[in-house]
């Protein structure tokens, strides 16, 4: 009985050391990427511009500071790609992340130029009636008997706007 009581201590140390050694190796697997986005031109650093890991879904947005952290990144070899609106991308190959190491990158980017696909805009004529050349006007009968001192509708023609007497 007392050996039972030995191994199950024994299995049950065995265990808990297994246990910690397989989440300390886990906690070791995994480190950052720190650094600045500045402008090449200006030095100054340039604030909400993207950081990615290329072939990964890990990246960061810089800062008021223009700094950025990427966390939670496994060892390894990588690729990084800064960008931002109005500037060119750069690509850093070859940054090494290893455990317990912080990798740190400082990025420059140049002012581009932003240049967009052409837009075409196509739109249909609205059909016009072609006797009609300018301005059609409807007069009813209401309208001609209360025009004043209007006898004639020859005089309540010309009367209206865009309406001309010639010859007479």
């Amino acid at each position: 009985m007392r050996s039972m009581v030995r191994q199950a201590a024994l299995c049950a140390f065995a265990l808990v050391a297994a246990m910690l050694g397989v989440s300390g190796s886990f906690g070791q697997s995994k480190s950052r990427i720190t650094g600045t986005v500045t402008d090449t031109q200006t030095g100054e650093p340039l604030i909400g511009a993207n950081v990615q890991i290329l072939t990964t879904n890990l990246g960061a947005v810089t800062d008021a500071r223009g700094k950025y952290f990427i966390v939670g990144v496994p060892v390894g070899t990588y690729r990084l790609q800064g960008s931002m609106m109005g500037y060119t991308k750069k690509v850093v190959s070859g940054i090494v992340v290893s455990a317990d190491r912080l990798a740190e990158v400082n990025l420059a980017l140049s002012p581009g130029e932003i240049s967009l696909d052409a837009v075409e805009v196509t739109a249909t004529r609205d059909n016009l009636n072609k006797e009609v050349t300018n301005t059609q006007m409807v007069a009813t009968q209401d309208q001609i008997v209360e025009a004043a001192g209007i006898r004639e509708i020859n005089a309540f023609l010309y009367r209206q706007p865009g309406v001309s007497q010639e010859n007479g």
